[in-house]
Parts: C-alpha cells; sequence; structure tokens
C-alpha cells in the first residue's frame, strides 16, 4: 500500500470523529482566538511603552495617541514614569493571561479527544468482534492490536490534536499580521517574507523524510515485536538448533534500522527550532538597520519595538506550527496500515445486543428458547473468496437433538469450515445451515451460551484459572463453575495449586500442561451449559488419561446437548451416535461407524491398521 498523504491522513482521522465532535473543536479553535487578542493589545502597548521611553529620554512632548490611551485607562495627571510602569504591568498581564488561557484551553481540548478516543476505541474494538471472519483471517494480530490501541490515540489525540494546535496558532499569526500590516506593511511584507522563506524550507526538508521514517520505524516496531514473541514461543526450538545466532542478528539489524530512524526523527523535529531563531536574529538586524536610516525616529523605535515584541509571540507559534506540521507527517506514516484497517471495519461497526457478563447464569438460561436445537445443513456449497476451488461442495445432513456426530475425512476435507458455518462465523455461498430453523449468526445473538466449540488448540488468556473459563464475566455461578470444573476432571489439580481456582497459569497458559490447558478449555466450553457443543480434534494433543477424561465428559453430556466433533482418533468412534465422512468438501457417508465402513474403503481400511 502506498503512504497516505499528509492530507489524506487528516480527513481520514477528521472522519473518525463522532457527530457533534467537530463542532466542539471548532468551539475550542474560537476560544484561542478570542484569547490571542490579548497577545495584540499587548504588543501594541509595547509600542507605546518603546515610544513613552524615547519621549522621556529626549525630553520631548507626548504623541497625542497617549491621550486616548490614558482616557481608556483613566487614569489623567498621570506621571510619564507612573505610566510606564503601569502599561509595563499591563502587558505583563496580557501575554501571562493569554500563556495560561491557552494552556488552559489546549488541555480541555486535550482531554477532550482523550474521551473521543476511549469511546471510538471501543467502538472499533466492537466492530472488531463483529467482523466477517474471512476479514479476520487476512489480518495481522500485531497490526490490528497497533489499531486498536496505539493507533486510535495516534490518531484521535495525536494527528485531530495538533490539527487543533496548527488552526489556532495559525489564525493567532494571521492576527497579528493583520495588526502589523496596519501599522507599517512595508517591514511586515519584509518579515513575513523572512519567515515564509526559511519555513517552507524547513518544511520541505524535514517533511518528507520525518514521514518515511516514521513508516519504517512503525514498521520495524512490529516487526521486533514478532520477533520477541516468537523467541518466547519457540524458546525450546531456538535453544536446541544452531539458527540462534541468525535469529539474534535478524533482531540486531531491526532494533538498529529502528533506533537510527527514532534518532533521526528526533533530530528533525528540532530542525525548526534553530531555523526560527536565526530567522528572528535575521528580522531583527534587518528592522535595526531600517529603523536606523528612518527619518522620525521616535515611530522607527516604536515601530522596531513592535515588531520584536511580535516576534517574540510570533516565533513559538511559528514553531509550534512547523513542530504540529512534523508531527502529523510522522504520524501519518505511523499510521498508514491502521487507516486501512479503520476503512475496513466501518460497514462492521455494531452495538452487540446483549451483554451477558453482567447477568447471573440463570438470566443466561432464560434466554434459551428450546433445550436442544435441531441442526441442519441443505445442499451448502461455501468457498473463500481467495479461492477459485470450494472447500464444501453440496453437503447436506440433520442432527437430530442430543446427537454425538463424529466428522472424519482426509485433512483439509472442509471439516473445520463446516464448525464455522455452524458458529456463523462463515455464510454459505449457496445452500442453508440452520440451528432450529434460525440462521446461526441470528440464533447466536439471541442466545449467547447455547453453542460452545472446544478447539485443537486452546487459546489460554494471561489470567486466572477462573478468569479464563468464564472469560471475564463479572458475574460467576460458583455451582455452575464447580460442575464445569468437575466434569472438565480439574478440581483435583485445582485443590493442589495454592490460590485454587485464581491461581495465575501465566502467559498462554505456560506453566500447565497441555492436558490442562485443554481441560480448561473444555470447562470454558461447559461453564454455560450449552445446548450444542463443537469439538475441533479436542484430543489429537493429550495424552491417553487426558483424552479420556474429554472422553468421559462428552459421554456425560449424551441427551443434554448435540455434540459435533472432528476426530482423527478412530479409537473415539464407537461412542459416537453417527459418522459423517467427508473428502475433497463432499460429504460421502453418514451413517453409523460399521455403515460408514461399508461405504467408504479408505476408511476401513484405517480402522482395521488400528485394531478397530
Amino acid at each position: 500500500m502506498t503512504r497516505p498523504s499528509l492530507f489524506y491522513s487528516v480527513l481520514k482521522t477528521k472522519d473518525l470523529l463522532p457527530r457533534g465532535a467537530k463542532s466542539k473543536l471548532l468551539v475550542f479553535i474560537f476560544l484561542q482566538l478570542i484569547v490571542s487578542i490579548f497577545d495584540a493589545v499587548g504588543i501594541v502597548f509595547t509600542g507605546l511603552i518603546a515610544s513613552l521611553a524615547f519621549v522621556m529620554a529626549t525630553n520631548s512632548s507626548r504623541p497625542t495617541v497617549f491621550e486616548s490611551v490614558i482616557e481608556i485607562l483613566d487614569v489623567p495627571n498621570i506621571s510619564d514614569s507612573m505610566l510606564l510602569l503601569l502599561l509595563g504591568f499591563l502587558i505583563l498581564f496580557l501575554f501571562i493571561f493569554r500563556t495560561v488561557a491557552s494552556l488552559a484551553i489546549t488541555r480541555q481540548t486535550f482531554k477532550f479527544l482523550a474521551k473521543i478516543s476511549q469511546d471510538t476505541s471501543r467502538k472499533f474494538f466492537t466492530a472488531l468482534l463483529g467482523a466477517p471472519y474471512e476479514w479476520i483471517r487476512k489480518q495481522n494480530t500485531l497490526d490490528l492490536s497497533f489499531a486498536m490501541c496505539q493507533g486510535m490515540q495516534l490518531a484521535m489525540i495525536g494527528i485531530n490534536g495538533q490539527v487543533i494546535i496548527l488552526i489556532s496558532e495559525f489564525l493567532f499569526v494571521l492576527l497579528i499580521l493583520i495588526l502589523l500590516i496596519l501599522i507599517n506593511p512595508l517591514m511586515t511584507f519584509v518579515s513575513a517574507f523572512l519567515f515564509l522563506l526559511f519555513g517552507s524550507i524547513v518544511y520541505w526538508f524535514s517533511s518528507t523524510k520525518v514521514s518515511n521514517l516514521s513508516k519504517l520505524m512503525n514498521q520495524k516496531l512490529i516487526e521486533g515485536n514478532q520477533q520477541t514473541i516468537n523467541a518466547v514461543r519457540l524458546f525450546r526450538e531456538f535453544r536446541l538448533k544452531s539458527t540462534t545466532p541468525y535469529i539474534i542478528e535478524k533482531f540486531k539489524q531491526n532494533r538498529e534500522v529502528s533506533s537510527v530512524s527514532f534518532a533521526s526523527i528526533s533530530w528533525l523535529q528540532l530542525v525548526p527550532r534553530f531555523a526560527i531563531e536565526i530567522t528572528v536574529v535575521l528580522g531583527v538586524f534587518c528592522l535595526t538597520i531600517a529603523a536606523t536610516f528612518s527619518s522620525n525616529l521616535q515611530d522607527a523605535v516604536s515601530y522596531l519595538a513592535i515588531f520584536i515584541a511580535s516576534t517574540s509571540r510570533i516565533g513559538p507559534s511559528a514553531l509550534r506550527i512547523q513542530t504540529s506540521t512534523l508531527t502529523i507527517h510522522a504520524m501519518a506514516g505511523e499510521l498508514h496500515l491502521a487507516l486501512q484497517i479503520y476503512d475496513d471495519l466501518i460497514p462492521f461497526a455494531f452495538e452487540t445486543s446483549r451483554d451477558n457478563s453482567a447477568k447471573p447464569l440463570e438470566e443466561v438460561r432464560a434466554q434459551f428458547r428450546h433445550p436442544i436445537p435441531k441442526i441442519s445443513f441443505e445442499d451448502v456449497s461455501f468457498g473463500f473468496e481467495d479461492s477459485k476451488y470450494p472447500v464444501l461442495s453440496n453437503v447436506s445432513f440433520e442432527v437430530t437433538p442430543g446427537e454425538t456426530i463424529a466428522l472424519v475425512g482426509p485433512s483439509g476435507s472442509g471439516k473445520s469450515t463446516l464448525l464455522d458455518l455452524l458458529l456463523g462465523l462463515l455464510k454459505p455461498t449457496s445452500g442453508k445451515v440452520s440451528i432450529h430453523g434460525r440462521p446461526p449468526q441470528d440464533l447466536i445473538v439471541e442466545n449467547p451460551g447455547l453453542i460452545a466449540y472446544l478447539p485443537q488448540d486452546p487459546f489460554i488468556m494471561p489470567g486466572s484459572i477462573k478468569n479464563n473459563i468464564t472469560l471475564g464475566s463479572k458475574f460467576v455461578d460458583e455451582n455452575s463453575f464447580v460442575s464445569a470444573l468437575r466434569a472438565a476432571g480439574l478440581i483435583e489439580i485445582v485443590a493442589t495449586l495454592e490460590k485454587g481456582e485464581e491461581t495465575w497459569i501465566g502467559e498462554g497458559g505456560n506453566k500447565l500442561s497441555g492436558g490442562q490447558r485443554q481441560r480448561i478449555a473444555l470447562a470454558r466450553a461447559l461453564y454455560l451449559e450449552p445446548k450444542v457443543i463443537l469439538l475441533d480434534e479436542p484430543t489429537s494433543a493429550l495424552d491417553a488419561e487426558a483424552e479420556s477424561h474429554v472422553m468421559m465428559a462428552m459421554q456425560q453430556l449424551k441427551g443434554k446437548a448435540s455434540l459435533l466433533m472432528i476426530v482423527h482418533r478412530l479409537s473415539t468412534l464407537n461412542q459416537v451416535d453417527k459418522v459423517i465422512y467427508i473428502k475433497a468438501g463432499r460429504v460421502l457417508a453418514i451413517g453409523t461407524l460399521s455403515e460408514v465402513r461399508r461405504q467408504v474403503k479408505d476408511f476401513d481400511q484405517q480402522a482395521k491398521l488400528l485394531g478397530i
């Protein structure tokens, strides 16, 4: 994907703002413009101070403008020295007030953007959970993680916040320039030319470099995170093989590119400061030379003071404009993938119809309209968009309530895809999948917990045993929790742990054996007492003892739930009611074990080799 332009990134992040937020941000910008007027008044008073100081030094008479100032301030008969002191205090107050007020408005702006970032992150995380499975399977996990967390902060608080600063500072500079044009157009145009010249040079030099370096740094950050994850997950393999030096060298190269990029960005962001300092010095020098050759020295001194005061106020604003522009470029480089993810997720944004995490288990169960639903596949075909060939073709079968069904067949025959269709993750290309006459997607939303899934390689979250089984539910039914532990053969294991069910089991469950992780996943599946359980090779990686616990739990569920399990260990087929043999996406046989063996020669030969 090509690098997004600065304009594109700003527009896309603006589009992420919720309705009403843009109006409130415009109010913040307007408030910044209002307080900028205090700076303009302070600059005018600076010119008056310089003029008054010239009057006092030359013993000349006050210009008529001072009579108007004295009248406004309501201080008749004030001496020149007292007037000078009063104007000095007024300037101090105006400049400090503008700075403090601007800082307070900026703080409120960023607090507002932080709240928007929080709400929008939740919205897109919800959209992520509602996105089609086909889209999810194409994404990089680290890219999604970045987009959901850091990316949203960069978009909302980073780019939008910097745009607000950019607009506010630009309007302030424009206000001061208008004031200076009214006072002395020629000197204003000369000063503006110098600022624009140096500003353009710095922008041209820095912006593209910062954007490209930020994109590269973000890419290396994601790669470095992945390398670290790989090192931990493949720790044993790396220790046993001679590839460790190669892996270390690759990580070193990654960090070298990332560190150099970060250092270069840090340096480039300092360049505007030094450029503006040079511009200010040159500007003051030129204005001083011009004042020296002026015919009216009093006016020249006053103008010079005004322009020096203006430069002291415009300089920091110009620096913030340059810095904000470079920061936006940097963030645009980091956000190039996240912005595409946001675009993809917007059509999937939804609000979940129910949140069962805070409901008692009995309330969740009450949502189940039917104890054990009937499952039906009617001439179902399915193919992924990025594949020329169908995964499933004309699949038809029924599962009566309470049946235990085994799905068997060669690897890659479409068995896992069939389960994904039942889970509502995929929609058939043609035909109909129904659970109690309803599409799985609809039934699952209306009856959460009705269907459970036990994968071949379950994911264990960092946390406690209880948190992994209840998946963070705010309300835990202790009786159902203990029943799930007992059914999964975990009661004795939990009893031996120092903190019991609250024991921290490490990242990915690395403090547990493979069999214990599978039992936790089984307890997770059984906790809500589901009526349909889908199992994807649940015993393929287990030892005999762990396998017996899983199969015993399955036996205890007979008549209480419908079970569909993908089976590669044919020894478990004696415990099922029906076998469905699938090959190359087609159902070749359905029936009891003996019936399927008679219909499929290859399957019968495998069974004989295993002594079944």
